[in-house]
């Protein structure tokens, strides 16, 4: 009696390629992902930080105005 030797199925050989893709394309997903939520990150603080700026120009020139520096409104927000 010849025993054959044991060849597991074409279905369970692509099943086996198919973790191994995945587990070696996980750390990609989630490194691209780290970025995405990082940039989001910054962007956001970036307009956070731009408003907080235009807010202290325009007080600025608030306070420069109500100083009466003889300038109008204006000249005082291009200064700004």
């Amino acid at each position: 009696m010849i025993h054959k030797s044991y060849k597991p199925s074409l279905q369970a050989r692509r099943r086996g390629i198919s973790t191994l893709l995945f587990v070696g394309s996980l750390p990609v997903i989630l490194g691209i992902t780290g970025l995405v939520i990082d940039l989001t990150n910054l962007y956001t603080r970036r307009a956070i930080a731009q408003r907080a700026s235009d807010a202290a120009a325009l007080a600025g020139a608030m306070v420069s105005k109500a100083e009466g520096t003889g300038s109008n409104d204006s000249t005082i927000i291009a200064e700004a």
